[in-house]
């Protein structure tokens, strides 16, 4: 502890660049050795000075109240590209160590130490050196953490740490768990071979004492056949030669494997040096790409800010292109009305005089109709007529005068028509042209490169995303059928048990075995859906359930016949078979070959390749359920457990029916929410392809419009004029309508007085006068008729003829700007673009072939070390056979030792009656038949073997005992260290926890213990506390005050007893009263001599204590610090 105290670190000072509040860059410090503390206002940033430290020691975002590093970056104008903290420390040789951490806008981090690049890991290192447990997090204390102590559970559960986990990690004993875990699991294997070895031995034990008898019985009926017993001695010699010869070609053969396999190795290790030699050809080619690609991009660079500008002096020619076009068109669309125009007034000209000729004839006749009716009306004398013909002077008078009134108010009319028209084309230019430009731009602006990339992006991972949720889906959809077809056979089985009441029929596989827990997986894996297969004995039980299946309707089902599968189990050498795994009787085992094979199970995917590709191939599975069959195939994914021997009720499987449900229809609702995301995400992507295509075409369009406003701003010039011109038209219509309202009601008047006078003057005429009136009515109705439309025809006659001139002089300015239109010349640029683009695929070609040739190494060295293994695994083998053959030669050797003792025993035992057996052979032969020889020496044989094999047995019982034994002493005295090494800590932060709690509360006394001393580790460690002038409590029943307390006290204890450089403590003192502040200021003040303190608090009476104030304030929108030295006089 003393050692670990020299080795301490201080924080010099902070420098802060555009880190949260801080803008711009900011040195907080310098900061004292011993006792620091942080004041001011809330809200002006002093938790941000212990986010700074957070920051450089790598916490995450989270942990500094951000869910993105990039948000770390200071929020004002203009926003900074990134944001970077540096803590400056020295060690107590006063020598400088500097940590920095800089954030960039894509919320990257960069590390240096001492201005050298590093990494987090790095970080953590140097901290680790100088006592700063990043992984502890003792030193750092931040709001409302201070509690969280205290309300640590005894033991944690699941991902919430217990006091006995937090104080195993500070004491170290937590390194022991894996090992204690590894030593039980070595014991329960160990238990496991013990056992099994014990029940075979018994089994033989028994074989042993059952052969016995018979035995000796044969011995004496064998003397006869001593020389059947000298041919086998001549067989064994045959024997022991020809293993003898195998053995000496195994050792050839392994020797020859050796020198192999150092060959290989050299081959190997040749092709390794020339890697490392193409590994530094690949790098020094992709060095030169880099330099080549960078010469590049400054050339393409140059090309396309040329070609940038003669594509807009191509869209301008364009643009004028067809501007000229629909010029053209135009003076053709003119040309082609000119000609129907004069068509027109030719045709005018003609109806003009036919119309001429019309009104001639008919005035001749009006003349003559005139002539007749003063004929008669000269016979008609009185006042009457002198009234009728001055009314009608006056109104042909007035009808002339009203008659150019009428055409000069027309005339005013069509002119204020035409300003008014002139101004609201003026005024709507002037309005709809900014707006359409502003709607042109914004289009442009709408469109996001970025954006377009994102969505692009998002697209692409949002239907990766829909791949792997339809794989899961489909897994889980798995699950569910697989929970469904249990559910069907455990309600075939149990109707099959209520109809089948006969001998012969079994039940579910499942049910027929047993196999431990940690084989369950494996199982699953290989079996699967075959574990609910049912067995009966025979074909006819088979028929008989199969009937009973399908008139109750339930389902389809697979039945194992035992008469019909293969009732020969395979010897295995190999002690990992799964089918040995399972316990169930004979009968049934010969079901579980039949599904499982010889199968091998092993502890994970490493050991399952290494054996799977061996040259006897057979089929493995890990205990996790990945399966690689004989042909090299992998499987796994999700696998549903079926444990053997569990018969689960309906509700159980129902409840998991429903999980699996559930289950499904979450992936379902999550696949429809991708698909959503992924159509929305579609609609993003095409709004901004099309923002694109209308950034691309925008600045043609805001020219065009940018020249129509122009003219329009200059026509606005013009509408004073026009409005003085319209109001003076306007007063003028205005005066004109009503001279006209009075002459029509005097030309109303006129007309009937007309009337009455024409009235009587028809009366005394007679019908021949009124058809004559009617007749000149009619005359000069169709004279003036004919008048009126040759007016307008003759008008028309004198309109003038359109002409195109304008429009070509248009044309013609055109032609003339898209002469002016020149490109830059862009070919040396693009012969400069093409010669570094050639130059970067030539090194391009380098970096690849360098690359293929490192890979090809790579190859290379994987074929060796294929062949490597591929030579150890025969080493293995012949090593495996070589030891098969010495004990095949021990074997030899002990059944000849036996034939030669059983020759010597008959000899000794019959003496001198040796010759008359061999001469009553014959006679004994006839006595006795081969099959009862061969039986009783078969007896015999048996029983020595199995005698032998007996004492083998013994051995490895004794052997596997001892190994049991070896394992449980093992774990036993991890478990004593563990326990040990724990209490003896506890016992000594104890002394320092109930030395600081008496001092913080002035006779109080606290306690950390078990809560089961015999396992401490079980039940976990509870705290208890007993303030003074009161009881003992636990922790969490205190007040919060006394909560504070405690939780400090056992901080100070721990760091009694694992020290840290400097601890950062937040408001700790926030659920203190004034007295125990000042308590806790005085505590840490003392403690501040071997430790440095950085504690933020808003109680006088804890940082007036301090050496160093880091005063923190914020006039605006950065944060500013101030440090005041307390032991230095201003």
């Amino acid at each position: 502890m003393e050692e670990k105290r020299t080795r301490r670190l201080y924080i010099e000072r902070i420098i802060v660049e555009n880190f949260k509040s801080y803008k711009g860059e900011h040195v907080i410090g310098p900061f004292g050795r011993k006792f620091n503390t942080v004041v001011g206002p809330n809200g002006s940033g002093k938790s941000n000075v212990i986010d700074a430290i957070l920051f450089v020691l790598g916490f995450k975002a989270k942990k500094l109240r951000h869910s993105r590093a990039e948000d770390l970056i200071h929020s004002g104008e203009p926003k900074p590209g990134k944001a970077t903290v540096t803590i400056e420390l020295k060690d107590d040789q006063n020598e400088s160590v500097s940590v920095s951490r800089t954030v960039n806008k894509a919320g990257k981090s960069t590390y240096t130490i001492n201005n050298e690049m590093a990494v987090q890991d790095r970080v953590t290192e140097l901290m680790k050196m100088y006592n700063v447990d990043l992984a502890n997090n003792r030193f750092m204390i931040l709001q409302g953490e201070i509690e969280s102590i205290s309300n640590m559970k005894p033991k944690g559960s699941g991902d919430q740490v217990g006091l006995v986990e937090y104080l195993e990690e500070i004491i170290g004993t937590n390194q022991l768990i894996d090992k204690i875990k590894a030593a039980e699991d070595n014991l329960r294997t160990a238990t496991e071979l013990a056992d099994r070895y014990r029940a075979e031995y018994q089994f033989i034990e028994k074989e042993v004492g059952y052969l016995e008898p018979k035995a000796e019985a044969a011995r004496t009926r064998i003397g006869s056949y001593l020389s059947g017993i000298s041919k086998r001695v001549s067989i064994i010699s045959e024997e022991r030669k020809e293993s003898s010869e195998a053995l000496e070609a195994l050792l050839n053969q392994k020797k020859q494997s050796d020198l192999e396999i150092e060959e290989v190795k050299q081959k190997k290790n040749e092709v390794l040096n020339i890697q490392k030699s193409a590994e530094a050809e690949e790098e020094q080619a992709k060095s030169e790409f880099r330099k080549k690609e960078q010469i590049f991009l400054e050339v393409k660079s140059k090309y396309e800010s040329i070609d940038i500008r003669n594509r807009k002096v191509q869209e301008l020619i364009k643009i004028h292109e067809s501007k000229k076009l629909s010029l053209q068109q135009e003076i053709h669309k003119i040309k082609e009305e000119k000609k129907v125009q004069e068509e027109k007034k030719k045709n005018s000209k003609e109806e003009k005089e036919e119309n001429d000729l019309k009104i001639n004839n008919g005035q001749s006749e009006r003349d003559k109709i005139i002539l007749d009716i003063q004929k008669v009306e000269e016979s008609m004398n009185g006042s009457d007529k002198v009234e009728l013909e001055r009314s009608q002077k006056q109104l042909l008078d007035h009808m002339r005068s009203a008659k150019g009134v009428k055409d000069s108010l027309r005339e005013k009319t069509k002119e204020r028509e035409s300003i008014e028209l002139k101004k609201s084309k003026i005024e709507k230019c002037t309005q709809e042209i900014p707006q359409e430009i502003k709607r042109v731009r914004e289009s442009a602006c709408a469109y996001s490169e970025d954006k377009y990339i994102k969505h692009e992006k998002k697209l692409c991972e949002l239907k990766k995303i829909r791949e792997d949720t339809i794989i899961e889906l489909r897994k889980r959809e798995n699950l569910l059928s697989e929970v469904q077809s249990e559910m069907r056979t455990s309600d075939v089985t149990d109707k099959l048990s209520e109809h089948l009441q006969i001998e012969g029929y079994h039940g579910r596989l499942k049910d027929l075995g047993s196999i431990p827990d940690k084989y369950t997986m494996a199982l699953s894996a290989v079996a699967k859906g075959s574990l609910n297969n049912l067995v009966v004995d025979t074909t006819r039980i088979a028929e008989k359930c199969l009937d009973i299946i399908k008139s109750k309707n339930l389902g389809r089902h697979t039945i194992i016949v035992l008469d019909k599968i293969i009732s020969d189990i395979k010897q295995s050498k190999e002690c990992n078979r799964l089918l040995d795994k399972i316990r169930t009787k004979d009968l049934y085992k010969k079901c579980f070959y039949h599904v499982l094979g010889d199968t091998l199970v092993v502890n994970n995917m490493e050991a399952a390749m290494k054996r799977a590709f061996a040259p006897d191939r057979p089929k493995v599975v890990t205990l996790d359920g990945k399966v690689i069959d004989r042909s090299g195939l992998m499987s796994g994914g999700a696998v549903r457990p079926v444990i053997l021997s569990q018969r689960r009720t309906q509700k159980e499987i129902n409840k998991e029916l429903k999980e699996a449900q559930a289950s499904v229809k979450e992936a379902q609702d999550g696949l429809r929410l991708v698909e959503a995301a992924i159509e929305k995400t579609t609609i993003k992507l095409e709004a901004e392809t099309t923002h694109k295509k209308n950034k691309e075409k925008s600045e043609s369009e805001i020219i065009s419009l940018e020249k129509q406003l122009a003219t329009a701003q200059e026509e606005m010039k013009t509408l004073p004029d026009l409005e003085i011109q319209y109001k003076k038209i306007k007063e003028n219509e205005n005066t004109l309508i009503k001279k006209i309202k009075a002459l029509n009601q005097t030309e109303s008047e006129l007309e009937e007085t007309i009337r009455k006078y024409q009235t009587v003057l028809d009366e005394i005429g007679g019908s021949s006068y009124k058809t004559m009136k009617a007749r000149l009515a009619g005359l000069e109705e169709q004279i003036f008729t004919l008048q009126t439309r040759n007016k307008q025809l003759q008008k028309y006659l004198n309109e003038p003829l359109i002409s195109p001139q304008e429009k070509e002089s248009q044309l013609e300015d055109v032609i003339r700007r898209l002469n002016e239109f020149v490109l830059e010349p862009i070919n040396k640029e693009q012969s400069d673009m093409e010669l570094s683009e050639r130059e970067l695929r030539e090194v391009k070609s380098k970096v690849s072939t360098a690359e293929d040739k490192r890979i090809s190494m790579q190859r290379e060295i994987d074929i060796y070390r294929i062949k490597e293994t591929e030579l150890e695994e025969r080493i293995t083998v012949a090593d495996e056979n070589i030891k098969l053959i010495h004990k095949k030669l021990d074997q030899i050797g002990k059944e000849e030792h036996n034939i030669k003792g059983i020759e010597k025993g008959i000899t000794e035992k019959l003496g001198s009656h040796k010759n008359s057996i061999e001469e009553s052979t014959e006679y004994i032969k006839d006595t006795i038949t081969q099959e009862e020889v061969t039986a009783e020496i078969e007896v015999y044989l048996t029983y020595q073997n199995k005698k032998s094999q007996a004492q083998k047995e013994n051995d490895q019982v004794t052997t596997k005992e001892s190994e049991e034994r070896k394992a449980k002493d093992s774990l036993m005295a991890l478990k004593e260290e563990r326990s040990s090494k724990f209490m003896s800590s506890i016992k000594q932060i104890n002394t320092e926890l109930k030395k600081i709690y008496s001092m913080l509360t002035f006779g109080g006394d606290a306690e950390i213990e078990p809560v089961d001393y015999l396992d401490p580790f079980s039940e976990g460690v509870i705290m208890s506390v007993m303030p003074p002038r009161k009881s003992w409590k636990s922790i969490s029943h205190l007040s919060g005050g006394e909560r504070t307390l405690a939780s400090l006290s056992l901080i100070f204890a721990l760091h009694e007893y694992h020290p840290n450089s400097f601890y950062v403590m937040d408001e700790i003192d926030a659920a203190l009263d004034y007295k125990n502040v000042g308590i806790v200021g005085q505590f840490i003040q003392e403690r501040s001599n071997d430790c440095q303190f950085l504690v933020i608090s808003l109680r006088e009476n804890m940082y007036e204590l301090a050496d160093v104030f880091i005063g923190v304030y914020r006039p605006a929108e950065s944060t500013l610090t101030l440090a005041v030295n307390m032991n230095i006089n201003v």
